[in-house]
């Protein structure tokens, strides 16, 4: 009879882990395992990373810090390299090239020999040497020194030093060396004289004039800007371009030219025939303004159309002219039919300032109108109009 023979193993009730498996498979006792949670394994250590259990062993993340970063254990933080571009090591130094190193992730400062400014007026081909900006000193003739970037004679009174030009201001003697003047015709701080020069043939300052004159506008000193005046109806220079006016029947463009006059009266934008070129021919055009209303005048006082324009019209028995014209309202949304005002042919040369009475049409809603007329079939450069105003005299 066969026998079974069995043998006892001892199963013991807790978990023994990979390491107390091996050692019961090598006859050894059991080992106890390491950790059971997460919580177990905790070293307080920041710069190791962070340790978790894992079948009863602890094992750690590894480094809490990137490769380019340094690990502060004391602070529990990462620190970046103080740079990763160029752009991070700027010392404000002309005298220094400035750079990061791509392995270290440190400033790099390396003295150059760049031109610079020493910021002194008696020297001159400045550069840098040894991370200091300096020049070499102006070469003066023999008895002469330098101040302020002038080779002058010694002095031992002002009277010595004047040189006889009255814008360069007053010379004065100051210690040993002969000093220039402050120019006497700097800005007076106003606005409606214009810009200040001098001149040293009359020994005199001057002023280019009121800035507002050549648009018909009032000079406001206060503002310093150009304005309406109280007795102008109606301005239009352009600048915001066409606006409400808009073309008959036209090749008219709003703003800035680039043939004829080649600019605008004031300061940038024109209404021209065309911007960029000759009219088409056989094409008769009206620019028309928006609506006006003229005020009801008396005895003496006159209305008047004022612009400025350039024009270029196509001569001959049957040439091309320019009229400016004028229609009444008759209703509410009607308009009567155009009356010609003035008229204007050939070539200008230069931008000229014309005036239409309109007095005749006081009391009255107006719109006026630019009219290229076109008598002949070849083409010209045309009508440019600038500074439209309508004012009260």
């Amino acid at each position: 009879m066969n026998q079974r023979h069995f043998t006892r193993l001892n199963i013991f009730p807790l978990f023994v882990g990979a390491a107390g498996l091996l050692a019961l498979m090598a006859g050894c006792p059991p080992v106890a395992p390491e950790c059971a949670s997460d919580a177990d394994c905790d070293d307080a250590l920041f710069c190791n990373g962070v340790e978790s259990c894992d079948g009863g062993i602890c094992i750690s993340s590894g480094d809490s810090c990137s490769a380019n970063q340094t690990c502060d254990e004391e602070n529990d933080v990462c620190i970046a390299p103080p740079c990763t571009g160029n752009g991070d090591c700027d010392d404000g130094d002309v005298c220094t090239d400035d750079t990061c190193d791509g392995v270290t992730g440190e400033c790099v400062f390396t003295n150059n020999t760049a031109a610079c400014d020493d910021e002194d007026n008696c020297t001159e081909n400045d550069a840098c040497a040894d991370d200091v900006c300096a020049g070499i000193p102006i070469d003066c003739a023999e008895g002469e020194t330098c101040v302020n970037g002038i080779c002058v004679q010694p002095c031992v009174a002002s009277a010595g030093c004047d040189n006889g030009l009255f814008c360069n201001g007053v010379e004065t003697c100051d210690e040993g060396a002969c000093t220039p003047g402050a120019a006497p015709c700097g800005d007076d701080g106003a606005f409606c004289n214009g810009a200040e020069s001098c001149n040293e043939d009359t020994d005199q300052c001057e002023h280019s004039g009121d800035p507002c004159a050549p648009s018909g506008l009032a000079c406001d000193e206060d503002a310093d800007e150009c304005t309406l005046s109280p007795s102008t109806l109606f301005f239009d220079d352009f600048e915001e371009g066409i606006g409400s006016w808009f073309a008959d029947n036209g090749v008219w463009e709003v703003g800035v030219p680039t043939s004829g006059p080649n600019s605008a009266h004031s300061p940038e934008n024109v209404a021209a025939t065309v911007l960029a070129g000759d009219y088409p021919d056989g094409t008769s055009s009206r620019l028309v303004s928006p609506s006006i209303q003229l005020p009801e005048i008396e005895a003496l006082e006159e209305v008047h159309l004022r612009f400025w324009h350039w024009f270029s019209f196509s001569g001959g028995y049957w040439g091309d002219f320019g009229v400016v014209q004028i229609r009444e309202q008759t209703a509410p949304g009607q308009w009567g039919t155009w009356t010609s005002l003035n008229t204007f042919d050939g070539f200008s040369g230069v931008y000229t300032n014309a005036l239409v009475d309109l007095s005749g049409y006081a009391g009255k809603k107006v719109q006026v109108g630019f009219f290229l007329s076109q008598g002949s079939y070849a083409a010209a450069a045309g009508w440019y109009i600038d500074d439209v105003t309508i004012d009260v005299f």
